[in-house]
């Protein structure tokens, strides 16, 4: 009887161990899912499946993003022009001063330096010098902390020929009847009229003329950028115009010039147009109405100057426009 009850104990025992270790074991197994449930690894689309078995469920895991370092050519491209650095290529006797001066007055106030680069003994700088000035202006923007306006009587320099980011570009012309008699006011009347008549001897009938009016200073380097009506120099020069200067003023409409170059390059010319009025207005009255500009023989000038009149009347176009789409927007 005695061996009887121990036995009937022992079996109790046994039967409640294994009822507890099933319990544990399922418990063990409700714990593995709910942390895989909840990192998201038995999840198909929005529900988690329950007919596959664990081997044969795909497991959906974000991939580890990779940082590689882009090669230039997979890098997107600068900007054609920088913002933050101006080139004001001035041209002789067309009135440039002024808007060095003012340059020269607003750096302060709009957080900008202005630099005037060394004058060459000839604006027709060879390879080497046009390098040494792109590296000269690079140079000088990383030195300085704040945007830069540089100017420097030289005709225009391609940054982009040795994969420089070209500064932007601005000058102001003048209407080159009255340009060629205050550049070169020995020039007689009957001079000029021979000239129309294509005399060879006539400095104007020359390739190698020597005279600058505005053409060749946006056209740039090429031999016939010095050719007078070379309707490629002309189309050359209205290309890099459209391309690289965003305002280009004439000195006859100065302030309409100032005007546009503070709706176009406000960060620069912010408050130009007010300080023009009461520091240069009424001195610039009392000059133009003081002086006495030779004109000389206009009816002639026209024919001999054709290509110089019509790049003029284009830039004047051009001015005109961009105030009235800056103003309307």
């Amino acid at each position: 009887m005695r061996r009887h009850f121990i036995n009937t104990f022992a079996l109790i025992v046994l039967c409640v161990v294994f009822l507890l270790s099933g319990f544990v074991v399922i418990n063990k197994k409700s714990v593995v899912n709910n942390n895989k449930k909840g990192h998201g690894e038995e999840y198909v689309g929005n529900y988690v499946s329950s007919t596959k078995s664990s081997a044969s469920r795909k497991k959906f895991t974000t991939p580890r993003k990779k940082h590689v370092t882009k090669s230039l050519n997979e890098l997107p491209p600068m900007d054609h022009l920088n913002a933050h650095a101006l080139f004001l290529n001035t041209i002789p006797k067309s009135g440039a001063e002024v808007l060095v001066l003012l340059l020269k007055w607003l750096q302060g106030r709009n957080s900008f330096k202005h630099v005037k680069l060394k004058k060459e003994n000839n604006n027709k700088l060879t390879i080497i010098q046009q390098e040494n000035l792109i590296y000269e202006v690079e140079d000088t923007l990383r030195n300085e902390a704040i945007p830069v306006s540089f100017d420097k009587e030289v005709r225009f320099v391609n940054f982009s020929l040795i994969g420089k980011q070209s500064p932007t570009f601005f000058t102001l012309i003048r209407n080159p009847e009255e340009l060629i008699t205050a550049r070169y006011p020995n020039l007689t009347d009957d001079y000029i009229k021979n000239c129309s008549t294509n005399d060879p001897g006539c400095l104007f009938n020359s390739n190698d003329n020597g005279i600058e009016l505005n053409i060749p200073y946006f056209c740039g380097y090429s031999p016939r950028c010095d050719s007078l009506n070379d309707d490629w120099a002309l189309a050359v020069a209205k290309e890099n115009v459209e391309k690289y200067y965003p305002v280009v003023g004439v000195l006859d409409e100065i302030y309409s010039t100032i005007t546009c170059l503070e709706l176009k390059l406000h960060y620069f010319f912010r408050g130009a147009t007010m300080m023009y009025k009461k520091k240069l207005l009424g001195f610039n009255k009392k000059k133009k109405t003081s002086k006495n500009t030779k004109k000389g023989d206009y009816k002639h000038l026209k024919k001999i100057l054709r290509a110089e009149i019509a790049f003029y009347e284009w830039i004047k176009f051009r001015l005109f426009k961009d105030i009235n789409n800056k103003r309307l927007f």
